[in-house]
């Protein structure tokens, strides 16, 4: 497993030049896990032309509400939310919060924003 998470950290690297710069960004260098969540939402989750409302729906950080609706948890990637709670867990070495997961997400989006501005 772990030589899987460097596999894909490595073709991470190599596909997505945001990637290096986040990391750096978000200080986790360290930890191979967070690196390899990080790199998964940068593949499903597009974090250049999605609003923050949007990101935020799809990672399922919303609060949940009781809903008669079975469709109501369709609304989110349960993959992408674990992703995000794992890469929150290597970025503050501890159970991270629900408002933790959606500070980490709005520094993501800042960042690859900014390292994808032309100049």
């Amino acid at each position: 497993m772990v030589e899987m998470a460097r596999m894909i950290v490595g073709e991470a690297g190599k596909r997505y030049p945001a990637y290096n710069v986040i990391l750096e960004g978000l200080g986790i260098n360290d930890g191979l896990a967070g690196r390899e969540a990080l790199a998964e939402l940068l593949t499903y989750a597009d974090f250049v032309n999605s609003s923050l409302r949007g990101l935020k729906k799809l990672l399922g950080l919303y609060k949940p509400i009781k809903s008669s609706r079975r469709e109501y948890w369709r609304l989110y990637d349960g993959r992408l939310h674990r992703a995000v709670t794992r890469l929150a867990m290597t970025h503050y070495r501890a159970k991270p919060t629900g408002r933790q997961c959606w500070e980490l997400v709005k520094k993501i989006k800042q960042l690859v924003v900014t390292a994808q501005a032309p100049g």
